[in-house]
């Protein structure tokens, strides 16, 4: 199934004649999950990051599955829609769940969300990771990959229902 995110306007590409101080620095994103974005140099790919625990994001505690507190599938795709919208991406074209991600007690894990360049079918790659916030040599752990693409990629019968619905004032 494909999803995409109509509302938010696309943030701008950073080129290097428009980089300044403020783009080179983390800047927050507004959203509860992913506070900081940060454009990983030379590359054109984004880097979004946030933290998540029991204590900041209580409503994680009550996705119980075999007696085990985990991160829900439709997190990982509001953090993917999110960092591609601010991209321009704002369909989800596809996304893999890889391996849960595991909360437990007052332990806090810090979550990356990687966007990169697009490919030549104008997809971008995305990818989802975490590890321990109190332990920095900790390895990362991959939970979920998958692509964005800007929503003008979208085709087939819901396109034009799509379109359809965009151009109308919410």
């Amino acid at each position: 199934a494909r999803w995409a995110l109509l509302s938010a306007p696309p943030v701008p590409a950073i080129t290097s004649t428009a980089m300044t101080a403020t783009t080179t620095a983390a800047s927050g994103t507004a959203h509860p999950l992913l506070t900081t974005v940060v454009p990983v140099a030379g590359s054109g790919e984004r880097v979004f990051s946030g933290r998540i625990s029991i204590d900041t994001h209580p409503w994680v505690a009550d996705h119980v599955l075999l007696d085990t507190v985990v991160v829900p599938g439709t997190a990982f795709v509001e953090m993917v829609m999110k960092a591609g919208a601010d991209l321009g991406c704002e369909l989800l074209d596809e996304l893999t769940l890889e391996a849960p991600l595991v909360v437990t007690g007052a332990a806090v894990a810090t979550i990356q969300v990687s966007v990169e360049h697009a490919g030549p079918d104008g997809r971008c790659p995305v990818t989802v990771y975490s590890r321990p916030d109190d332990d920095p040599s900790a390895e990362w752990t991959r939970h979920a990959a998958g692509y964005v693409a800007p929503a003008t990629a979208m085709a087939g019968p819901g396109a034009a229902a799509l379109a359809e619905l965009a151009a109308q004032s919410w």
